[in-house]
């Protein structure tokens, strides 16, 4: 992985450190069109209250999207 790639995978914390954002144990993601698979992920976040905020302005914003909210890898909602 590039320098430039690796930046993205990392977020500052409220002490300044870097953390790897694979560590957020909750996601959001997009799902592709066909339903094939995850063609991104929008988000992640530490907590319930954050993730589930993110994923309710997901499914605004993609309406007719498949959007999944995970913790770890299980599925918490998802609307189709």
């Amino acid at each position: 992985m590039s320098e430039r790639e690796q930046d993205k995978s990392q977020i500052a914390g409220m002490d300044g450190q870097l953390q790897d954002t694979h560590d957020l144990p909750y996601a959001v993601e997009l799902w592709s069109e066909d339903g094939q698979g995850v063609e991104r992920v929008l988000a992640r976040a530490i907590n319930m209250t954050l993730a589930r905020a993110i994923y309710l302005s997901a499914q605004k914003e993609h309406p007719d999207r498949r959007i999944v909210l995970r913790h770890l890898s299980s599925i918490v909602d998802q609307m189709s």
